[in-house]
């Protein structure tokens, strides 16, 4: 296996593990009334079921997971595992910066 290969494997390693944070951040944001959630489809699978929203949000990467033997040698599908790790990137800095702004109180 090529270091790139490692390189993207730990990038959907990266996913699963920020989509599993995701889930959690946004379960207690939601349940406190702190945040709600941006994404119509998981808005709507949370209003259906919790548990459903936990298995939809850590099913999908483990899908990708098992995809990927398949698309790893596809260039596109690469920038696609790039692209989609940075935007969990993002997502777990803005959930960060909600949870340091309600945990540290209010701000004068």
């Amino acid at each position: 296996m090529t270091m790139t290969k490692d390189r993207n494997m730990l990038f959907i390693q990266a996913i699963i593990l920020f989509s599993i944070l995701d889930a959690f951040c946004t379960h207690l944001g939601i349940s406190k009334g702190w945040v709600t959630e941006a994404n119509p489809i998981a808005s709507f699978v949370y209003q259906k079921s919790i548990v459903l929203f936990y298995l939809w949000k850590v099913l999908m990467p483990l899908f990708l997971l098992l995809l990927y033997p398949y698309i790893r040698a596809n260039p596109l599908h690469k920038r696609l595992i790039q692209f989609t790790t940075v935007v969990y990137s993002l997502l777990m800095l803005y959930h960060a910066g909600w949870l340091l702004i309600v945990w540290s109180g209010p701000v004068i």
